[in-house]
């Protein structure tokens, strides 16, 4: 194992393997025997570090003075985000790109920054405004939903720190996506089946506990009053087989609720047929409250 190996946790650059004593000749011989990978111009990694994004994020610190930001720090802080990106905010006035990825040039305050593991990236709280400012507006909730699932942030934090950037770009875009977070959200998906019914005009509350028959207690995904539980079907996206093998048998359980309709919708429903999702939640609401629906034949 070469000197340079471990000096920045499998990650090395160029410049730093010549400050060891290694010319682009012996460097190069030793990445290729190595079988190490290549990140960013002049930054490579051990083959066990390739597909770690705190490598791809730590390579692109080593070349140039920026802190990772956006939806790349809230995946560093175990947050989930909709659409993989690499971010970073500019720390200083330098000209650089970040290949694969984007660079915000947002004036960062001391305490909007801090080190972890070696990592400088924005805070919690500046993250997570950092998302409501930069983002479409779901992208934008679904990830601060993901920070405050994480317990990483608290609402408080985030309404702090956005109130301290009044008057910057995009914070009053900012609050109207506030309004719509939900730190009781289970699930991406769950996220955005709450966002489509609120669009609506449909508003459940989410994660409530419903007891059935012999006592026991069954927590549903979201929630009408009316009698109506919506259970929201994560596997196609941030859920793990065991998961979906709970959800399935909780969703028996739930048939076991008297005087409960269950709804039952995929990833798939909610982001790519939301008019379907919401045609669904009002037909069994207008069942719940015994309102005329139309049908095949008119009103029934």
């Amino acid at each position: 194992m070469h000197r340079f190996a471990d000096a920045h946790d499998g990650v090395v650059t160029v410049a730093a393997a010549a400050r060891l004593g290694y010319d682009w000749s012996r460097l190069r011989a030793v990445l290729r025997d190595e079988g190490w990978v290549r990140l960013a111009p002049s930054a490579y990694a051990r083959p066990d570090r390739a597909g770690d994004l705190t490598a791809r994020v730590r390579a692109e610190q080593l070349r140039h003075p920026v802190v990772a930001s956006h939806r790349t720090a809230a995946a560093l802080y175990g947050g989930d985000v909709l659409a993989a990106g690499f971010d970073f905010t500019a720390a200083g006035t330098g000209r650089y790109d970040v290949p694969d990825g984007l660079l915000y040039r947002w004036t960062l305050a001391p305490d909007d920054v801090l080190t972890a593991n070696g990592i400088r990236l924005t805070s919690p709280a500046r993250t997570a405004t950092d998302l409501l400012r930069a983002l479409p507006r779901d992208e934008a909730v679904i990830g601060v939903d993901g920070l405050l699932r994480a317990g990483v942030v608290t609402l408080d934090a985030v309404a702090d720190r956005l109130d301290a950037l009044r008057g910057r770009r995009h914070t009053r875009r900012a609050w109207v996506a506030f309004c719509l977070l939900d730190p009781r959200s289970g699930s991406v998906a769950e996220s955005k089946a709450r966002l489509v019914l609120r669009d609506a005009a449909l508003r459940p509350r989410s994660q409530v506990v419903l007891v059935d028959l012999v006592g026991r207690r069954i927590r549903v995904d979201l929630w009408f009053p009316a009698g109506v539980a919506v259970e929201v079907e994560g596997y196609a996206f941030h859920s793990t087989r065991e998961q979906h093998q709970a959800d399935v048998a909780r969703f028996n359980e739930l048939a076991r609720v008297r005087g409960v309709q269950v709804l039952r919708f995929s990833w798939a429903d909610v982001f790519h047929r939301p008019r379907a999702v919401v045609a669904a939640v009002r037909a069994a609401l207008a069942i719940a409250t015994g309102e005329p629906r139309l049908g095949a034949h008119g009103v029934r």
